[in-house]
C-alpha cells in the first residue's frame, strides 16, 4: 500500500503547509475528501476544486452549494437516529452525521469512474473560478456601500424620533 498512497510530510500544527506544498497535494490527489459535519464556508474544498481535484463532502452546510454536481454528496444518517452535538459549540447545536455506507459508495463510484472523476474535476475547477476574489470583492464592497446606506437611513430615522 505504501507505494499507492502518499501521505504529506507536513504537520499542519507544527508548520503548515505553504501554498505551493498546498497546490502540490492537490493536484496530486484524485479526489478531496472531507467528511466535516458543518462547514462556514469550506475553503479547503474550494482550494481542491480551483486545481481541478473534485471532492467527495457530505450533503450538508455549504458543502452542497460548493459541490453538487462537479463532485460526490454523501448522505447523513437520520437525524432522528443520530446526530452530533459538539462540544465546543456553546448553544448546543444538532449537526448531521455523515453516513458512512453512502460515503463508501461515493468513494466506490468516484474510482471506479475515472472518466467522471476528470469531468466533476474539469466543473470542480469552473465553479471554484466563481469565487475567485476579483469576483467576489466587488459585489461584496457593494452590499457594504448599500448596507452602510441603509445604516444611515436609520440613523436619521431615529434621530427623528428623539
Amino acid at each position: 500500500m505504501e507505494k499507492h498512497i502518499h501521505f504529506p510530510t507536513v504537520n499542519p500544527i507544527v508548520k503548515p503547509a505553504s501554498k505551493e506544498e498546498l497546490t502540490k497535494l492537490y493536484n496530486a490527489a484524485d479526489l478531496y475528501v472531507s467528511l466535516s459535519v458543518a462547514e462556514g464556508f469550506g475553503l479547503p474544498i474550494l482550494e481542491a476544486m480551483s486545481c481541478g481535484t473534485p471532492a467527495l463532502v457530505p450533503r450538508n452546510s455549504a458543502q452542497v452549494e460548493l459541490v453538487e454536481g462537479c463532485g460526490w454528496l454523501c448522505d447523513n444518517v437520520p437525524e432522528d437516529m443520530y446526530y452530533i452535538v459538539p462540544h465546543y459549540v456553546p448553544m448546543l447545536t444538532r449537526y448531521p452525521a455523515p453516513d458512512v455506507n453512502s460515503f463508501l459508495e461515493c468513494l466506490e463510484e468516484a474510482y471506479s469512474n475515472p472518466d467522471l472523476r476528470d469531468r466533476y474535476g474539469r466543473r470542480a475547477r469552473r465553479r471554484a473560478l466563481r469565487y475567485s476574489p476579483r469576483r467576489v470583492m466587488p459585489l461584496w464592497f457593494e452590499l457594504l456601500d448599500r448596507l452602510e446606506s441603509e445604516l444611515e437611513l436609520f440613523r436619521a430615522v431615529e434621530a427623528g424620533l428623539r
